[in-house]
């Protein structure tokens, strides 16, 4: 029995480590100070601005003199558009939420044309002035480029489905008064894994991370709000490149925390699918219940609309 059990450990540490190794190896050349990465950086987050770009402005619903409502972005890709259907046709509409999908600038022609489609049709697409990306200023960009006559702005990963009532109601008990930044809060200087030192020493290797392991508390990336007084705040700011570039949520994190903005932690009504059960990871996996405000890991198209169709029976 000892044995077998000897035998099951061995198994799960190689296979995480098959997993880790070239994960974080491929993160960390991202992250590398070096001049290739700096012109790469600079790629990314370059005002390469296309001549359709334009009909993607920022929406302006409500007058500036009284901001108003919800600017909801949900951050996808161009290729994303049969989740954004399941956006479209399955997610109940609330009459103070703007939904916006966000979209950094196509490098291809066929994308434009496919996304002016979709903005014919729908009229609820964003698309940023940087290029496509993840971890190199696509949020610092959104919220910096958002309309200022919204009373809060939200970014969404297009893997979360949503009850956008609950939503709104959860905002509009919040004070506005002072900056602030809403989700699900991590707290990542609590238990340090074998994996996360590992993280630690890759990264320390090639990169300046200094930014990154100042970061205190961080709301968790399948849905964050910042109040119009953060993002005014934000607005202000003129980060470069290298300033922006990193893990987008602990570098929004960092820019809150550097900025003095309060975390407000709304707990456990922002949980990950019940179907979600990977390996290796502790999860915040529930069943959806009429408490649910926002469910994450929502990978496949099938799991999305189960998910969607769950909140609105529970409302």
């Amino acid at each position: 029995m000892y044995l077998s059990m000897k035998q099951t450990h061995l198994i799960a540490a190689l296979k995480l480590l098959c997993i880790a190794v070239p994960t974080y190896m491929v993160g960390s050349m991202l992250y590398m100070n070096n001049e290739p990465t700096r012109h790469f950086i600079d790629r990314m987050t370059s005002r390469r601005r296309h001549p359709l770009t334009s009909q993607w402005a920022s929406p302006t619903v409500h007058s500036c003199a009284d901001p108003s409502g919800i600017l909801y972005g949900i951050f996808t890709t161009s290729s994303k558009m049969a989740q954004r259907q399941v956006f479209r046709e399955k997610m109940a509409p609330h009459p103070n939420v703007t939904v916006r999908f966000i979209i950094g600038t196509p490098d291809s022609e066929d994308d434009f044309l496919q996304l002016s489609a979709e903005q014919a049709a729908f009229g609820d697409i964003m698309i940023l002035d940087c290029m496509e990306n993840m971890n190199e200023g696509k949020t610092y960009t959104y919220f910096r480029s958002a309309s200022p006559c919204f009373s809060n702005y939200i970014k969404a990963d297009d893997d979360t489905a949503v009850s956008l009532e609950r939503l709104h109601a959860l905002f509009s008990r919040l004070d506005a008064s002072k900056p602030k930044c809403i989700g699900r809060i991590m707290y990542p200087t609590g238990i340090i894994s074998m994996s996360h030192i590992f993280a630690a020493w890759l990264r320390n290797r090639f990169a300046n991370m200094d930014w990154y392991y100042a970061v205190k508390q961080l709301p968790a990336g399948m849905l964050y709000g910042l109040n119009r007084a953060t993002v005014q705040k934000l607005s202000k700011t003129n980060l470069g490149p290298e300033e922006i570039s990193g893990d987008e949520d602990r570098r929004t994190a960092f820019m809150m925390q550097e900025m003095g903005v309060e975390f407000v932690d709304v707990g456990a009504i922002f949980h990950d699918h019940p179907a979600y059960r990977p390996w290796f990871i502790d999860t915040w996996s529930m069943d959806i219940s009429n408490q649910t405000v926002a469910v994450h890991k929502c990978k496949t198209v099938s799991l999305l609309i189960d998910a969607f169709e769950k909140i609105s029976r529970q409302n």
